[in-house]
């Protein structure tokens, strides 16, 4: 029983006793001892001196009774930046100012950190607490994890900001809104830093809005700074108020300084960059790579011995942790990190998202044109259902979370295209071979983009800047190997014929010029050095040459089908003839 409950009961005997003696004295025959008037006044003196000191009583009680938030999780875990091992933070020296601008003066606004996984945000972040606290600005770091412990240390924040406890319980005990408590506690109260790190799943924050609507635990207009760390790059997700410092992949001389700062024994600069090359400047990548050449028992004790053992795909110069199951754990591991956000947008409701990523990187590493990203793409390689509504949510999911991006060319006016990061590309790459699926999947992707480039090959001009882009594809999946299968050979050979064809008349002959080298030297392969239809193609691929002003080149091709041609089919065959008007127009 609570020592209101206990003072109010004593209250009411106390007065109810008075009651009874007044009550008595009036109606009945008055008692010998009150037959004293004085004794009467001092009795009631005694009662009215009671109620007073039981009162002041209450009122102390209530004042010091300690008031306790009544969540079901206190304090889950510590409010504590966490320690790390990087103390220079390399290529994100614009990203880590503007940060730190905003600590000093929010303006109403709050910061969002964005990338891909792997990219540093939450060592940009740890950083930016540490320069903080430097500073004198109170830190608080969050975890986020699930809703209620979320919810329990967003109100340890403010308790250690000076909220009063009493308005939390009041907020939970009325039903109101115990965030609008914090936030109003929070606007009041100056040089303070909160980061909510590790928020994958925004929607989880809005207590039931969209978190742009600002009515959960993401605000703006504090007194301090709110720096959220996200793969959720979207910028409807996070509203107008929004500071996004988005994360991409380090300069090969940032990530080359990088691997120096790590390993400075390993090398010169120029080799540290060539390898920041190599891993795609992704500061994971390169945090993996360093500490591993810096480790007394690496068997790549070099940066470019390092780069070479990556060249063989069996070497395992990135090692996996035991433990892959525990998703913090994966998050530091190359192998495992965009795993982890595959597994999100599963959880999501979008489970294409995992073998679209796939076969995207089976793909050139190239712009990716929009109409190849259909449900052909992965015909076959799930058992989920892949309707094109799907797959489009799929995409968008992937790009939301920084695992492919827009690529900006002089076609994506008319065409948009995405790209995939080089290690993105090769990670996924890897996984599908140690799975031993990969062949299965090039098939699925080979048909996808033959289809593609044969429906659109007869449209002539409207098909120019599709093919263009589909070159770079066609040329990686489409190894005009015969395997037994003429019909097919002849098939894909006919449809690249046709995509260069277009190229030639659109003007694109570089790109023309890589696809007739492509189809000559598989026929020449397939079909032998003679043979008509590689006759031909020896002939297209001299034209191209003289295309592109490899006049030299073109005249030898030139002059040697003419050669074989007069030899096989005589001098008036009409190809032998070809052959000749086609020397002389070099």
């Amino acid at each position: 029983m609570s020592r209101r409950v206990k003072v109010a009961g004593l209250i009411v005997v106390v007065l109810g006793a008075a009651a009874a003696v007044v009550t008595n004295y009036a109606t009945a025959e008055v008692p010998e001892f009150f037959r004293d008037q004085w004794r009467v006044w001092l009795v009631l003196a005694v009662l009215v001196l009671l109620v007073v000191v039981v009162t002041l009583l209450q009122g102390r009680g209530d004042e010091q009774e300690p008031v306790v938030p009544k969540l079901s999780v206190l304090a889950p875990a510590s409010l504590r930046p966490p320690a790390g091992s990087v103390e220079v933070l390399r290529g994100r020296e614009t990203e880590l100012a503007r940060v730190m601008e905003l600590v000093r003066s929010p303006g109403g606004r709050f910061a969002v950190v964005s990338g891909a996984g792997g990219m540093g945000k939450t060592t940009l972040a740890r950083i930016a607490a540490e320069q903080a606290q430097q500073r004198g600005v109170a830190v608080f770091w969050i975890r986020r994890r699930d809703e209620e412990s979320l919810a329990a240390q967003m109100v340890e924040v403010g308790l250690t900001l000076g909220l009063a406890g009493g308005a939390v319980v009041a907020a939970q005990q009325s039903g109101a809104s115990v965030a609008d408590v914090v936030w109003r506690h929070l606007e009041t109260v100056e040089r303070w830093l909160l980061v909510l790190d590790n928020v994958d799943q925004p929607d989880a924050l809005g207590a039931g809005d969209p978190v742009a609507s600002y009515r959960g635990w993401v605000r703006p207009g504090g007194g301090g700074l709110l720096l959220v760390t996200s793969r959720d790059r979207a910028t409807e997700t996070w509203g107008r108020n929004a500071e996004q410092i988005e994360l991409r992949a380090l300069t090969p001389q940032e990530g080359g300084q990088a691997l120096l700062d790590l390993a400075p024994g390993a090398g010169t600069p120029e080799d540290a960059e060539k390898l920041s090359a190599r891993l795609g400047g992704f500061p994971l990548a390169l945090h993996a790579a360093g500490t591993a050449l810096a480790s007394p028992t690496a068997r790549s004790r070099t940066f470019t011995a390092y780069q070479q053992a990556l060249l063989d795909k069996s070497a395992q110069v990135l090692p996996e942790h035991p433990d892959i199951t525990d998703r913090d754990t994966a998050r530091t591991l190359i192998g495992h990190t965009w795993e982890v956000s595959l597994d999100q947008l599963a959880d999501e409701g979008h489970p294409l998202a995992r073998p679209l990523l796939r076969a995207l990187a089976l793909l050139a590493e190239a712009p990716i044109p929009l109409p190849l990203i259909t449900p052909a793409l992965i015909h076959g390689t799930t058992d989920d259902a892949a309707g094109r509504a799907a797959v489009d949510a799929a995409l968008a999911q992937l790009h939301r979370y920084g695992l492919l991006d827009d690529h900006e060319t002089s076609d994506t006016a008319t065409l948009p295209t995405v790209a995939l990061h080089p290690l993105v590309r090769e990670t996924n790459t890897l996984l599908l071979e140690r799975h031993r699926e990969i062949a299965q999947w090039r098939a699925t992707a080979e048909t996808a983009v033959l289809d593609l480039a044969d429906a659109w090959a007869p449209k002539g001009r409207p098909s120019w800047t599709l093919l263009h882009l589909l070159t770079p594809h066609l040329l990686v999946l489409c190894t005009l190997e015969t395997k037994g299968d003429l019909a097919a050979f002849t098939a894909t050979r006919d449809t690249l014929d046709a995509a260069a064809r277009q190229l030639r008349a659109s003007g694109d002959a570089a790109t023309e010029l890589a696809l007739r080298y492509h189809v000559f030297n598989a026929e020449k392969t397939a079909l032998g050095a003679e043979h008509p239809d590689t006759l031909s193609s020896q002939s297209n691929l001299a034209i191209a040459l003289g295309s592109v002003g490899r006049y030299g080149e073109a005249v030898e091709l030139h002059r040697g089908t003419l050669d074989i041609r007069t030899r096989v089919l005589g001098a008036e065959h009409p190809d032998t003839v070809r052959s000749k008007n086609n020397l002389v127009a070099v």
